[in-house]
């Protein structure tokens, strides 16, 4: 199995944004409350199996449930949006994995395979500038298909806050 050298230092973020959102359950179709989050990195560049120059796109879309507090909801009505992500700094959220209830479906085509990347978890460190800035925990899944071995990797990220209002 052919190994993508230095695959972590070609996972460069690029950008990424974090809104409040609602999606239903793929276990009871009950509403969940949470956060999406979009996550752009620079395409990785890499040498395919005949030896040509190859790019892979890579963005993650992850959802996180969190239940905030009744008096942040409610200063949120009033004061603005932002008080919702504030109540998420020095928080460590364990993410569902793939086979595990409303997990976070990601993957990258790399070495003409399919590599699914399980993001297990986000620590959210501070919000400054209305971003948030946060580590991701993720793996990249390359013995899938057999296309490189798997990887895994901590980056830190900063995603534009966005409201709904």
């Amino acid at each position: 199995m052919p190994a993508i050298l230095e695959l972590e230092r070609k996972v460069v973020f690029k950008e990424g944004r974090i809104v409040t959102d609602i999606i239903r359950s793929t276990e009871n179709g009950q509403p969940l409350s949470g956060f999406r989050t979009i996550i752009f990195f620079e395409d990785i560049e890499y040498i395919d199996f005949e030896s040509s120059k190859k790019e892979a796109e890579l963005h993650l879309s992850l959802f996180f449930g969190f239940q905030n507090s009744s008096i942040n909801i409610f200063l949120s009505k009033f004061l603005g949006e932002i008080w919702l992500f504030k109540e998420l700094v020095g928080r460590n959220i364990k993410l569902p994995i793939n086979p595990e209830p409303d997990y976070n479906e990601n993957s990258v085509y790399i070495n003409y395979a399919h590599a699914p990347i399980d993001v297990s978890n986000i620590k959210i460190i501070r919000i400054s500038d209305n971003k948030l800035i946060a580590e991701i925990t993720m793996i990249f899944l390359g013995k899938y298909e057999e296309s490189f071995q798997n990887l895994s990797t901590v980056k830190l990220i900063k995603l534009d806050i966005l409201t709904n209002r």
